[in-house]
């Protein structure tokens, strides 16, 4: 019966997980360590992002801006 219940919550958890991983891009500052995903965002919203979690002030080329881009890194 534990067992049953164990695996449960660990698919319940995996699901979650899942699920959250799909709502958007995200920035995590944890321990003044820097954890950033983003699928085909503008470059302009992810410096905005990431400006907001560091306080840095970034620019891009006009020209940049409004591409697509793609990250994954912690």
């Amino acid at each position: 019966m534990i067992r049953t219940v164990i695996s449960l919550a660990s698919l319940f958890l995996t699901v979650q997980a899942g699920i959250a991983a799909d709502n958007g891009p995200e920035i995590r500052m944890v321990d003044r360590k820097l954890s950033v995903e983003a699928r085909a965002i503008p470059l302009s919203q992810l410096l905005r992002m990431f400006d907001v979690a560091t306080g840095l002030n970034s620019t891009a080329p006009k020209e940049m801006s409004a591409k697509p881009i793609s990250v994954q890194f912690s």
